[in-house]
Formats: structure tokens, sequence, C-alpha cells
């Protein structure tokens, strides 16, 4: 070739290139799997695993024709061997397979070698033996265009991500890197706590005679707080249907009562608020939106029928005040991720072990990752959004260990101790009582699931059992529960100075845990989109799940029907 005309392409007009193509295939298999979507076809479809092949075959195949691949084309490059000749078919398949492989589980170190070698090669170019020329002179008109029309279509397929990437996740990492002030435990004499399992049943009364003269109906309780509070946050353990019973039960009185405007949810993400909003406040009620909705959840299984309940509850009440009334509503607070590749990648609250091909999904564990860790300063970020902002009252239902306001989690890394600091206190440390947390009677305190040698749970159960178990509400500060402590829960154990009264400010009980039904599933949950990305975690998801007595591990289904019916036995039975 003529030196005069072509020079070694470095490493921002390959990556221009290679973007392109891929924006190319991506498209592609998006059509591709809309078609199959429209069709009977109810088979699996490996997307990750067939977009890699697409890319292949479709770069491949290019290059042996034409030297070149569309992006490459737009950009002025040329693929050729070495020695300045057209590379062969084998050598060709080797670089754009194997060799791009292995430029890319590397931290893409093999594409940075591009950047910073003197030839200008990747690691699949020594591997294939070959060379990539760009064209010395290229029209200045085309060359933008090559740029703007990619970083258009960019945009537009990774809107929702770029938004967040602007406005979400640096306010979500100012939490993280300016920690909140210490918990006030740090300077208590640890001494002037009491061992719950010191407690003997003659003991009992005193915490019985309290409850009769302070405590309320977990409704009047719940409805007090939260008029008393811009933010009210309950915190749940999952799937318990008595929980999401009361929560239904009380939605109209703390709508009147109280003056609450929002419900918000970690169950759902933020980019669904709209669709929420059309739902609840429709003349009729859809059923399929909230379907739809309900399946934007992260992790791809939140199947349990109460929580999406809660939308035609709030939609019953909506219809049953005036036009002119503020209308309630319902907001997701946790932010969008591929809760299914986790738990095939081995992590998360499901892990399951996956066959190689699942392990493709490895991509997108960076992204996955990056917004876990930032999942309590997220979800608070969009609570001041969506609610605090507005001045507005708003209960939260949530998981029990992102609602603690006072409690501080610690773990060990490398050696050292390490606070964790969840949404409530993050809340909490900004706006002080503004934020109020009741937590749910909660089975991490309690011994009935197999949390051998715990005894907190077991002495309020005790307690509340000389109550005939009546359902109560109260607050723990200035009660006789305040400063118990139970070493033997993990809450406790590593922190000899916190005490009960910094676990929950507030405590509801409505039946011993024992007697707590689990939800039933909401049927159709999974829809042939879902089942066609993700067989494999459906057939698998119990794996995850013996501890809670599921004694399946591995199903086989054919379809997505199958699947809702298999699980819809699993959960209603």
């Amino acid at each position: 070739m003529n030196p005069e005309e072509y020079k070694k392409a470095g490493f921002w007009i390959r990556f221009k290139a290679i973007w392109i193509d891929t924006l190319i295939v991506i498209i592609g298999m998006k059509i591709f799997f809309f078609l199959i979507l429209l069709q009977p076809l109810e088979f699996y479809f490996p997307l990750d695993l067939s977009t890699i092949i697409a890319g292949i075959i479709y770069s491949s195949l290019f290059i042996a024709f034409k030297g070149q691949t569309i992006g490459k084309e737009i950009c002025g490059l040329s693929v050729i061997h070495k020695n300045d000749k057209p590379l062969g078919l084998f050598r060709i398949l080797l670089r754009e397979s194997i060799g791009k492989i292995i430029s890319t589980v590397f931290l893409f170190g093999g594409f940075i070698w591009i950047a910073i070698s003197k030839s200008k090669r990747g690691w699949h170019d020594y591997l294939s033996g070959s060379q990539v020329l760009q064209t010395v002179w290229i029209n200045r008109k085309r060359s933008l265009v090559s740029f703007f029309i990619p970083l258009l279509i960019t945009g537009f397929l990774f809107r929702a991500e770029i938004v967040d990437l602007i406005t979400l996740y640096p306010k979500a990492i100012a939490f993280k890197i300016h920690p909140p002030k210490e918990p006030d435990y740090q300077n208590r004499d640890e001494h002037a706590l009491k061992e719950v399992s010191s407690l003997t049943p003659d003991k009992d009364s005193v915490f019985v005679n309290w409850l009769d003269k302070h405590s309320k109906t977990p409704e009047d309780y719940a409805i007090e707080s939260a008029e008393q509070h811009q933010v009210t946050l309950f915190g749940e353990m999952h799937d318990k249907k008595d929980n999401l019973d009361f929560l239904n039960k009380i939605i109209p009185a703390l709508y009147h009562k109280a003056g609450v405007r929002y419900i918000a949810m970690e169950c759902f993400p933020p980019e669904m608020n709209n669709k929420v909003k059309k739902l609840v406040t429709a003349k009729n009620y859809d059923r399929e939106l909230a379907l739809e909705i309900a399946r934007s959840n992260n992790w791809g299984i939140w199947v349990s029928k109460g929580y999406w309940d809660i939308f035609e509850t709030v939609w019953k009440l909506n219809n049953s005040i005036s036009i002119e009334s503020d209308k309630m509503n319902v907001v997701g607070i946790s932010e969008k991720f591929d809760g299914p590749s986790l738990a095939l990648l081995g992590i998360g609250d499901s892990p399951m072990s996956s066959p190689f091909w699942e392990k493709i999904r490895l991509y997108k564990l960076p992204a996955t990752l990056f917004t876990l860790a930032l999942s309590d300063e997220i979800m608070a970020v969009n609570i001041e959004k969506e609610i605090i902002e507005t001045g507005k009252k708003a209960i939260v239902w949530i998981g029990a260990d992102h609602s603690f306001t006072h409690y501080a989690h610690v773990y060990s890394v490398m050696g050292k101790n390490r606070k964790f600091y969840r949404m409530g206190y993050l809340l909490h440390n900004k706006y002080g009582e503004r934020i109020f947390q009741i937590l749910m009677h909660h089975w991490y305190l309690s011994p009935t699931m197999d949390f051998k040698g715990v005894k907190m749970g077991d002495f309020v159960e005790r307690v509340l059992k000389k109550r005939s178990n009546e359902p109560v509400g109260f607050d723990l500060k200035n009660s006789p529960f305040a400063n118990l402590r139970d070493k033997s829960c993990w809450y406790f154990f590593n922190q000899p100075k916190v005490n009960y009264n910094d676990i929950a400010r507030g405590y509801i009980f409505l039946k011993p845990n024992r007697d707590m039904k689990s939800c039933k599933y909401m049927e159709g949950y999974i829809s042939k989109e879902m089942f066609m990305r993700n067989k494999f975690f459906y057939e698998n998801f119990l794996q995850g799940k013996r501890e809670e007595g599921l004694k399946d591990s591995i199903v086989k289904f054919r379809n997505f029907k199958e699947a809702n019916a298999y699980y819809e036995s699993i959960w209603n039975n």
C-alpha cells in the first residue's frame, strides 16, 4: 500500500469505528429479538451470547469480503495482514473471536494496548498477524457525521443511563464521600445496657404493664407517627402477607387523617413513576399496566401480590375523593439494575451456578455492582427528589436494614471495622426529626427462622403472648425495651454499645413470626420476554431459596406459562 495514502490507525479512530459497529449489532439484535417476540415461538433466547456471536459473524463477513466493517469504512479504516497483504479467512475468524475476547476479558487491556504500543496494534492484531490502516485524508464533513450520528443514537438508546450519570450518581456519591456524623451510641456506657438473655419470665410484668399503659393499636400508632413526621420509614421483612395487608388497610386513613400524599417503595425503579401515576389516577384500573410495572423490578422475581395490590388500593382511594383534591401517588426509589444476571454470576441474594454462556453477562457486573454499592445513597437521593423537596408527607415501605435512622452496620474490611450507613441514617442525618422509623416485627430478631441463639425476638414474643398476642404499636424511647440488647444477634454482637432503641425508634407487632403468612404469587408475573432473556434464572431460582424451606432445586420449563404455573403452585400452597 502507498504510505502516502495510509497510516497506522490509532486508538481513538479505531474506538469510533468499533463504537459504530457495536451500535449496528445492538440495534440489529434488538430488532431481531422484537421480531421473535411477535412470533408464537417461546424458546430461550440468550441475548448476550447471541449478540456476541452476531458481532463476530458481522465483522468477520465484512472484513472477509471488503476488508472493513461499516464502522471502519465510515472512519476510513481497513484491516490487512501485517505484511500489507489481504488477511485470510482463518486469521479473520481468529482475530474477531478468540482475539477480541482475550483483548476484552483482561479489563480491555488488549484494546488499550493500541494506544500505548508503537505499532498501534491490539492483542487481537498480534494474535492474528493483522494491522489496521487509516486513509490519510478523510472529508471533514464525513468525519463530523461519523461522530455525531453515533453520539445521537447512543444518547437515544442509553438516555436513562446518561441522565442518571449526570444527575443521580453525583448526588449519591456525595452522600458516600461525605459520611454522616458518628452514631450517638459511640459515647454510651455499655454497662448501662441489659442483655435480654438475663431477663427471666418473672420480670415480664414490667414490660406488660408498660405496654398496657403506653401502647396503641398498630393502625393508630402508624397514622399518628405519619402525621407527626414528613417521612415515616416502615422497615419490613419482605414477602410477609400480614404486613402488606396492614399497609393496604391503613392507606385511606394515612391520606385522610395523616395527610400522607406519597407511598415510596423499593420494589420498582423511578423510571416507572410516570406510568404509576397514570395507573393510580386513571378512571379505570389497568391490570396489564400494573403487571408491566411489577415486572420492572430489579430482581426479576418480586412476585408477591401484596406489594402490587398497593397500586389498586391507592387507585380506589383516588377515585373516592373529589377531583379538586390532591391525589395520593406511589413512587419507586430503587435504581434499575440487572438482578437475574447478578444471580447467574453467583452473586446477590439468590446466587446460583450457571453454564459458561451465562457467564458472558460478566460485562454487566461493574455497572451493577456500582449501582448496588450506592443503593442506599441512591434511594436517599430519590426520596429527596420525589418527596422531601415537595414538602408533602410520605411513608416509605422498605426492607428493614435500609430503614435504620440511628444505627450503622459495621463490617470487617481487611481486618478493620467499617461503618455502613443505610438509607434511613443518611436521611435522618440530613433532615433530623422530619424522618422517623418504625420497625415491623422482624425475623432477624427472632429464633424462628433458624437464627439459633437469638433471644430478642423470643423475648418480645414471650412478653406479647402474656397480652394474648394483641397487635400493638409503640415508641421504644423511654420504654423498658429501649436499653435491651442481644449479643447473639448480628445487629448487636460486634457493637457492645448498641441498644434496641438504636435498631428501632418505633415498633409494630401484628402477630408472632411463626404465624405470619407468605404472600400469594402475582398471576402471570413472568412475561414471555423475561422468560426468553432469563430462562435459566427462572429454572434455577430455587437454588437460592433452600433456606426458606423450598426443597426443589432445578426445574425445567418449556415456556413462560409453565414457569408461572410452577411458581404459583410454590407460592400459593
